[in-house]
């Protein structure tokens, strides 16, 4: 799929550079698995604190999202990371 959207933007000035740059190197599938669920573990943990400091969402709104992203998504992405 990743090959797919760099084939169809074979002009992006972006995809140009990396490409370019021997110094940025290519992921095998687990290595790109692994490195994909650990930023996604951190993009979590911060929209967890963006949450919790939010003056937007409602009480209800708010334990539910926190309980989902503490019990559920970071744990089963770490599960994930381990098992790689």
């Amino acid at each position: 799929m990743i090959e797919i959207s760099i084939k169809d933007d074979l002009e992006n000035e972006k995809l140009i550079a990396i490409s370019i740059d021997e110094t940025v190197k290519g992921l095998n599938e687990d290595e790109f698995k692994r490195a994909l669920l650990l930023y996604l573990i951190k993009f979590y943990k911060s929209l967890l604190q963006q949450i919790v400091n939010s003056q937007e969402l409602d009480y209800k709104s708010k334990s539910y999202w926190i309980r989902k992203i503490k019990i559920d998504i970071i744990p089963r992405g770490k599960r994930r990371v381990g098992s790689l």
